[in-house]
């Protein structure tokens, strides 16, 4: 076939210098299948999977990166320049100094910086218009220059195209069906148009003329959804204009001029350019003769062109004669940035067109993170709100699909307030759901002990937690928990007290207290039942009440109150099954335990032990601690407690926002995974981003059971 005579001919070019070597490529997909089909004559061993997966590819064997590495002189990443960067990033510190490691266009990594020292970062809107100044003519790439998709990669839009499709055409088909048309018309012509895709699309498919006209329809209303302007880069091109500049966008596209002019509309671009589109003149930047055309139109005056593509917009403007100046895509910029890791984390559809629409927004400017060398700063709300949707949404699908066992869903104040906002929000506007009811309850591990403790057994069973953790200083304890002031022979870690009485001679002491205290806390079980009746609780029949991260002493405490058993669901766990909760079929977790408890001590086993508090502040109401109810049969909150509330209603704000503007775009995230979720709150550790410090101070946070530490700012715990 002529189109593997041409990609013979240039991974030649490319590659013949290592002819000889043993080569492993990187990657199992498109770009990998083209050099197993089309490339002879180099002693290529194997091709690499991420997941180690075995087998063949194209007649080829499939290795592990074991494996390569112990064979290989050359690795070949078969990837596009900024998935090579995702690569390399990834193997970097497996690949032994021996073997050079090659992207598709032949630059060798090996010793790269691909974070701070990357040459790109001293680029900037003042010496890009400074170079502007010094051009007659300016030419712009459209798609990630100019304007740019809310998606991970554009191929994503044909996902959306294929949930459209129901049992017509599974949606996985389609993308592939797409993909494979595009590249099947590339073979056969040199900028094939959209209308040829589709037409080849329906010959290799057998597609009636219906269904494409259809298709092709709902890809462009998708592509409408999804575009927006890099604002940044449409204020270069109105300061080009306002310098007197001719203008001209050029681009390899298959859309036609017409198709592309709307897109640009929508951004707000209107038409005071030249547009040079491949498909209609049959040229391309990629071999020069979309240039060539460019020069012609532009005549003999200085020609400066703008581009995202290193290659195609940089060193192929250059070798045809034309200034350049290279940008990177809100894509790249991730994969040269602090927080390049997050890619790992992509399991679901969802995942990627998220992290696609939070680069458009933290991204949309391509010199973002130039004055930070690639790290990101978070300055706003919005970029809290941005890093912790992910787990937001999905926790609330997961709190959505559990709830449906149960009559009525509990959300205990004050980490439960803007979940519990959200689930009445949807319980309103989605009635397909059929959701049952869910109750915001005045609520706390203080409040719910001091009223559950009516008699030694259950006493019992709410110190239990001075055993578990042993760095609990014991006078604290039971002052914060039951309202009851010890002597000072117990101002020590519970840990102390059992190495000198033993645990059952501090249990037996502490009883020794009870009566004392049992009395002292009858005003508070009665306010707090008389409470719990006015929610009608008893009128469920199942019951479960959500939490961020617990131990399960408030599903014990309601329990016991309510004289049933209620369930919980749960973003995360510790040391479940325990004193509270025996049975762990009662709890639904989405992380299970995320801590681990021996000898006394604790251990992290998850991330989310970092992060937990976090969200329980993010997630609450501007109320102070919850400490009971007064005779007045009103909530009781503990002075000097509250929160920052500017970063509460800020934040919560924010989220809101995003929901509502993702919705807009055809974005319900429904099925983000626990694995993204995670990765995206990581923007928030100081490895990943510089914060604010106005911002940042706001994120003070006190806990009467982190002992004599009265306030703590929980970003310093990242």
């Amino acid at each position: 076939m002529e189109g593997q005579k041409e990609y013979q001919q240039n991974f030649n070019r490319i590659f013949s210098a290592y002819r000889g070597k043993k080569i492993a490529v990187y990657g199992t997909g498109q770009n990998a299948r083209l050099i197993a089909e089309c490339v002879r004559g180099y002693e290529i061993i194997g091709f690499i999977s991420r997941d180690g997966t075995e087998g063949m590819l194209s007649g080829q064997t499939i290795l592990s990166i074991g494996e390569a590495v112990k064979a290989a002189d050359i690795i070949i990443i078969a990837a596009t320049v900024s998935s090579t960067k995702i690569v390399y990033s990834r193997i970097k510190e497996i690949v032994p100094a021996r073997i050079s490691v090659l992207g598709l266009y032949g630059e060798i990594l090996n010793g790269k910086e691909l974070y701070q020292e990357n040459a790109y970062w001293e680029k900037n809107c003042i010496n890009l218009c400074s170079m502007i100044e010094q051009y007659e003519a300016i030419s712009f790439d459209v798609f990630d220059t100019l304007i740019m998709r809310r998606v991970l990669r554009p191929e994503d839009i044909f996902e959306m195209v294929g949930d459209r499709c129901g049992k017509e055409i599974q949606k996985e088909k389609f993308k592939t069906w797409r993909m494979d048309a595009e590249r099947k018309c590339a073979l056969k012509k040199l900028s094939p148009t959209f209308d040829d895709i589709y037409e080849l699309l329906k010959e290799e498919y057998l597609l009636e003329d219906k269904a494409v006209s259809r298709l092709k329809k709902w890809e462009i209303e998708q592509e409408q959804k999804c575009i927006t302007a890099r604002d940044t880069m449409v204020e270069i091109y109105r300061y080009a204009l306002s310098r007197g500049k001719k203008i001209y966008f050029t681009s390899d596209m298959y859309f036609s001029s017409g198709q592309i002019q709307e897109l640009l509309k929508l951004c707000g671009i209107e038409k005071e350019y030249e547009l040079l589109v491949s498909c209609e003149l049959q040229a391309s930047k990629e071999n020069g003769s979309l240039y060539g055309k460019l020069k012609e139109m532009a005549g003999e005056g200085k020609l400066l062109h703008i581009g995202d593509h290193d290659v195609i917009d940089g060193k192929m403007a250059k070798k045809n004669g034309i200034g350049s100046f290279t940008v990177l895509s809100a894509y790249d910029l991730l994969a040269s940035s602090s927080f390049v890791q997050v890619f790992d984390s992509l399991r679901t559809e969802d995942d990627r067109n998220y992290l696609g629409y939070f680069a458009s927004v933290m991204l949309n400017d391509p010199f973002a993170l130039s004055e930070n060398a690639g790290k990101f700063q978070l300055s706003s709300y919005r970029h809290i709100a941005l890093a912790i949707y992910p787990m937001t949404m999905m926790f609330f699908h997961y709190i959505v699909q559990n709830a449906k066992r149960y009559d009525c869903i509990l959300f205990p104040s004050r980490d439960g307030f803007f979940l519990s906002q959200l689930y009445a929000r949807i319980r309103e506007i989605r009635k397909d759901l059929e959701l049952p009811e869910g109750k915001y309850v005045y609520a706390s591990r203080m409040a719910l002990s001091r009223a559950a403790a009516d008699d030694e057994k259950s006493f019992a069973v709410l110190l239990g937690k001075l055993f578990s953790d042993c760095t609990l200083n014991c006078k604290d304890y039971i002052l914060n928990q039951f309202d009851t002031e010890l002597p000072e022979e117990y101002d020590f870690p519970s840990g102390k007290l059992i190495e000198k009485w033993g645990k059952e001679g501090l249990v037996k002491k502490l009883k020794s207290y009870y009566p004392g205290i049992a009395g002292k806390l009858e005003k508070h079980r009665t306010a707090y039942l008389e409470y719990l009746s006015t929610l009608g609780l008893s009128d469920y029949h199942s019951i479960a009440m959500v939490d961020i991260v617990s131990y399960g002493t408030q599903v014990y405490c309601i329990s016991q109150m309510l004289d049933r058993e209620i369930d919980m669901i749960a973003l995360g766990t510790t040391d479940i099954p325990n004193v509270y909760i025996d049975n762990p079929e009662r709890v639904f977790s989405v992380y299970g335990n995320i801590n681990k408890r021996a000898e006394g001590a604790i251990y992290s086993c998850s991330n989310l032990s970092a992060v937990h508090l976090l969200l329980e502040l993010l997630y609450a109401s501007t109320d102070g601690q919850f400490i009971g109810i007064s005779k007045f049969r009103e909530p009781v909150f503990q002075n000097g407690t509250s929160y920052n509330s500017e970063l509460l209603t800020g934040v919560q704000g924010e989220l809101r926002r995003i929901m509502e503007e993702t919705r807009n775009f055809g974005f319900c995230y429904e099925n983000i995974s626990k694995e993204f979720s995670m990765g995206m709150i990581q923007l928030l550790f100081r490895k990943c981003s510089d914060m604010d410090k106005k911002l940042e101070g706001q994120f003070a946070f006190s806990d009467p059971y982190m002992g004599r530490v009265k306030s703590v700012n929980l970003m310093d715990m990242l």
